[in-house]
């Protein structure tokens, strides 16, 4: 009987998704306490928008470091311990980091919706 319990505890516990937290934000921008968006946000695809979104956040350096690494975060990032900003083009690069350092820079994701659109 334990067994099943136990069983049972450990599929629930290890199947429920863990989404990561937000470390600083604004209205429109985040930074995540790891690699990983939010559910609410969503990564951010364009160098230009990673740039704004650090200046938004307030980052003392908003300029993007390209990169081509598939062993990085995708797209726009924050390295907290050497305090820069990142952008990765590399296509294979890393969805869901855990790294302590890689804090992925994430956008609000909302939908709009135009109240005339049935018109």
């Amino acid at each position: 009987m334990v067994v099943g319990w136990l069983l049972l505890f450990a599929l629930v516990y290890f199947q429920s998704p863990v989404y990561s937290q937000v470390s600083l934000a604004t209205s429109e921008y985040a930074i995540m306490i790891d690699g990983t968006c939010h559910p609410s946000h969503t990564l951010i695809t364009m160098q230009q928008e990673c740039e704004m979104a650090a200046t938004a956040l307030g980052l003392s350096n908003p300029t993007a470091n390209t990169q081509n690494r598939d062993d990085k975060p995708l797209y726009c990032w924050y390295n907290w311990e050497l305090m820069q900003l990142r952008f990765n083009w590399g296509i294979n690069g890393v969805a869901s980091s855990t790294n302590v350092n890689q804090h992925a820079v994430c956008k609000n994701y909302t939908i709009s919706v135009d109240p005339n659109w049935y018109a």
